[in-house]
């Protein structure tokens, strides 16, 4: 006996019905005229549609074969959470498990709706309608991603992490751990944080400045690198901290390179002038050496903060340390 062929009218309820409204924002964002589709997008918080099938539809341009509809789709997502309960939705579901997409035009979409979303929440003067803290659950949905175990889930979070400004601060020490992963693009993304998040990224200091103590010579690279950076805007804080890496740092190799990162930023360690003096007693010949040096390129003011431990070293009993002490008196 053949099978019974399933009834029109069962497979009909299964079928969502998609509202007038919803169907014409469809037709907007995927025409092919630029204007139109900006016309769709703006008219998302007018037409307050409902939130699944708006959601869904914003879904499907994300996903869209065109890369411009993926973009547009992007864009939508930004004016949807000013729609009746879809900020939460498009936030979590519609662009935060689309950060994890292994295609990487979705993932770059998702993460600029993300930090658009951000961009719009904690303007100043945002719009009524959209709900509190939706730029924090925003940032939230990156910071989630910052240890992702795909590096370029990791590389497009910190890329957008970026853009966020403040909102950051509560990640920045997770996220400039990056300083040392396993891939050099993310860290690459890392390093550039230190730069477009200004001051915010000053939280981490401490953690970077211990990149300058690491085993493997790449990472104490990427933290000098990183360091220099901060330096920029925050010059004081960075060479406190250095100066403390300074003070505890039992290999020779790890010394010779926080020396040399104090002789690039100079000046910035006029205030540590006495810790770089006691380096002058160092058993290592190349460390006298540097240490000199970071005192030369410190300029004058070091001479506040060394001259009490450098002038007494002329008279030590050991000849490399007074020879160390009477080359130092001559630099400077």
């Amino acid at each position: 006996m053949p099978p019974k062929r399933p009834n029109i009218k069962s497979r009909g309820a299964q079928i969502k019905p998609k509202p007038a409204n919803v169907q014409l924002l469809d037709r907007q964002l995927c025409n092919a005229d630029a204007a139109i589709r900006a016309v769709g997008v703006a008219s998302i918080p007018r037409i307050q549609a409902p939130v699944e099938p708006l959601t869904d539809s914003i879904v499907d341009k994300l996903e869209h074969q065109n890369w411009y509809i993926r973009r547009v789709g992007s864009q939508a997502a930004v004016t949807a959470i000013q729609s009746k309960d879809a900020a939460g939705v498009t936030v979590k579901d519609t662009l935060g498990t689309r950060l994890e997409s292994t295609d990487p035009e979705i993932r770059r979409c998702a993460a600029n709706g993300l930090t658009g979303i951000v961009e719009v929440a904690a303007a100043p003067d945002p719009p009524s309608l959209i709900p509190e803290k939706t730029a924090e659950a925003a940032a939230e949905e990156l910071f989630k991603r910052i240890s992702h175990q795909d590096p370029r889930v990791r590389e497009e979070t910190l890329k957008a992490i970026g853009k966020i400004g403040e909102l950051a601060r509560p990640a920045m020490k997770q996220a400039l751990s990056r300083l040392a992963d396993d891939d050099p693009s993310v860290r690459r993304r890392a390093v550039e944080l230190c730069t477009s998040l200004g001051v915010v990224a000053t939280e981490a200091v401490e953690e970077v400045a211990t990149l300058l103590q690491h085993q493997e010579s790449i990472f104490r690279r990427t933290g000098t690198k990183a360091l220099i950076r901060l330096a920029d805007h925050s010059g004081a804080q960075v060479a406190a901290a250095v100066a403390r890496q300074l003070e505890h740092c039992p290999d020779v190799v790890h010394r010779r390179a926080i020396l040399l990162l104090m002789v690039d930023l100079g000046p910035l360690f006029s205030p540590h002038g006495r810790t770089i003096a006691q380096m002058l007693n160092d058993s290592d010949s190349g460390i006298r050496v540097q240490a000199t040096k970071a005192l030369v390129a410190a300029g004058p003011a070091v001479a506040d903060t060394c001259l009490d431990v450098v002038v007494p070293r002329m008279d030590h009993h050991d000849r490399t340390m007074r020879r160390a002490a009477v080359d130092c008196m001559r630099e400077m």
